[in-house]
């Protein structure tokens, strides 16, 4: 059984990876028969599909911002540009075995700004103090650490 060090080490190999556009990095951290699902899209991608993604995605602005360990499981929350990733992983002889990232959608992409949230705001009916992008910010990082800690609550029983 690998070290709990050397499990953390695999997802921290791949966002590093993700980071610096190294794709043989990418991989490497992938069992080959890898399967990581993105809810978001409707998509389970296969290793070398992920790593084609990845490809496809360009150079990108990526921040770890927490990993949680459990065992042969990992939780990460990220940011990629102005995008938070909750990913949730099984490890197998210490690769990726398979997995899910929540990707919420990019603010600037649905009409959010720094003053609020634009024309979405107006198409929900929200008032200029409840829109604030921080709120939103807030509410988004709740629901990616709640939700992240509810799978690995499922997960451990």
């Amino acid at each position: 059984m690998p070290r709990r060090g050397d499990l953390l080490n695999a997802a921290d190999r791949l966002w590093r990876g993700i980071a610096r556009r190294d794709y043989a990095a990418i991989a490497a951290q992938l069992h080959e028969n890898a399967r990581i699902h993105w809810p978001h899209t409707g998509e389970r991608l296969s290793a070398t599909e992920y790593v084609v993604r990845q490809r496809l995605a360009g150079e990108r602005e990526v921040h770890v911002l927490r990993v949680l360990v459990d065992d042969e499981r990992i939780a990460v929350h990220a940011t990629v540009d102005d995008r938070h990733v909750g990913a949730f992983y099984d490890l197998q002889q210490s690769r990726i075995a398979g997995g899910v990232e929540i990707w919420s959608y990019a603010l600037r992409r649905v009409g959010v700004d720094r003053r609020g949230l634009g024309d979405v705001g107006e198409l929900l009916g929200v008032d200029g103090a409840q829109s604030r992008t921080a709120v939103l910010e807030d509410d988004l990082l709740l629901a990616l650490g709640e939700l992240g800690a509810a799978l690995l609550a499922a997960v451990a029983r």
